[in-house]
């Protein structure tokens, strides 16, 4: 099965929904610079820079399951 293409934005919304409160700042506020400004703007607090790699384990942790699913 292939899957079809979604504007990233499109994705991350997707993401969100279907991810624990705690880790949705990270990927929201990663979506809204994606949105909003030029890499070389961008701008991390540190509480957020803090909770991404909480949050890059969790997505993996995430993907490995729904692989082995699959």
């Amino acid at each position: 099965m292939q899957s079809q293409a979604v504007p990233d934005n499109a994705a991350a919304d997707w993401a969100m929904a279907h991810l624990p409160p705690e880790h949705r700042p990270v990927l929201e506020h990663a979506r809204n610079l994606y949105l909003t400004c030029h890499y070389q703007d961008e701008v991390w607090s540190e509480e957020l820079k803090a909770q991404v790699r909480p949050h890059v384990a969790d997505v993996l942790t995430r993907i490995d399951h729904l692989r082995r699913q699959a």
